[in-house]
């Protein structure tokens, strides 16, 4: 339990290095650590997440050692048509906006690529499809907490937010959008308990665009990490549920009661004037007119090129598991 515990802490909040240490020591275990030896926390968090509920899994394959640091070598046409016939059996394979393939990481690392699904046998299919130009040193099929939302657990208030940590804020525009330098969104959301920032980052691409949309009024859950500036913290969207949408009421200038034209102001308190027919009334008011919002109630996501490892995308809302798999699928490596 001591591990899980661990596991648990890594995904949703902060630990320290000493906490790994500790871990290690009083599980009578011995490790190496390289440089500055944090990777001993994922390697004790992995140990520990079993991932008994929710869970994806991943075929990983690497390169040779000689390969590493170079450009990869994969035919993309290979992963397109691997999505196309897989279909959500694996996911996040291509962004549908700009058509990039998403499956090469762009680091000096070992991994040639990496395809996540629902089952080892749908990503064992898509490693039988995709077809690398370069040589493979070895591949393995992982259980994994990718694209499971695991980091995003409980529901915070306002004044709860940590620093650096995953969080699920529901509560009330209380700031319009607006656009900063870099094309970054920010807006004001408030609960009982306070008020912070929401960051909508120029990344999200598309997502800002219904950032954008938002008026104070609207009420929404926003899901994302907590970033802190000084004494500020912003929530780092990931994700965004709209659960009410206030009334854009405008007041606009009244219809001709002649012709239905439109008509314009003659001066403060004299009445409007049709531009089409003339027609003059000093009697008639503007008239207060619900604007269409292009927006609608329900959960708004990061195209798939903004997306975190962890996020869960919409193709997997309804296919959770609530198991542990069971016998081991084979073959699940190979060289």
């Amino acid at each position: 339990d001591s591990f899980k515990d661990f596991s648990d802490k890594v995904v949703q909040g902060v630990v320290t290095l000493e906490e790994a240490l500790s871990l290690i020591d009083d599980a009578g275990a011995q490790a190496i650590g390289y440089k500055n030896m944090r990777g001993l926390i994922g390697a004790l968090a992995a140990v520990g997440g079993l991932q008994r509920g929710d869970h994806t899994f991943e075929v990983l394959t690497y390169r040779m050692a000689e390969n590493c640091g170079s450009p990869r070598m994969l035919d993309e046409g290979s992963v397109r048509d691997m999505d196309e016939a897989l279909g959500d059996a694996t996911f996040n394979n291509v962004d549908p906006e700009s058509g990039r393939v998403l499956i090469a990481p762009h680091r000096p690392d070992p991994v040639l690529y990496a395809v996540r699904g629902e089952t080892p046998e749908a990503v064992f299919r898509a490693y039988e499809m995709v077809r690398p130009l370069e040589p493979v040193e070895r591949w393995a099929i992982f259980r994994s907490n990718q694209g499971t939302d695991a980091h995003l657990r409980y529901r915070s208030n306002v004044d709860e937010l940590e620093p650096y940590s995953p969080a699920i804020v529901s509560g009330e525009v209380t700031e319009a959008p607006r656009t900063i330098k870099g094309g970054h969104v920010i807006f004001g959301l408030s609960d009982e308990t306070g008020r912070t920032d929401c960051a909508a980052y120029e990344p999200t691409g598309s997502f800002r665009e219904v950032v954008r949309k938002l008026i104070p009024g609207d009420a929404v859950r926003a899901y994302g990490g907590v970033r802190e500036e000084g004494s500020r913290r912003t929530l780092n969207l990931e994700k965004m549920e709209i659960l009410k949408i206030a009334e854009d009421v405008r007041m606009v200038n009244p219809a001709c009661p002649e012709c239905s034209g439109a008509m314009e102001s003659m001066g403060r308190r004299k009445g409007y004037r049709c531009r089409r027919c003339g027609h003059r009334d000093s009697n008639l008011e503007k008239q207060p007119v619900v604007v269409d919002r292009g927006l609608e109630v329900g959960l708004y996501i990061p195209p798939l090129k903004a997306q975190r490892h962890l996020t869960k995308p919409l193709s997997r809302y309804g296919r959770e598991k609530e198991y542990m798999p069971g016998e081991l699928f084979q073959p699940w490596h190979g060289a």
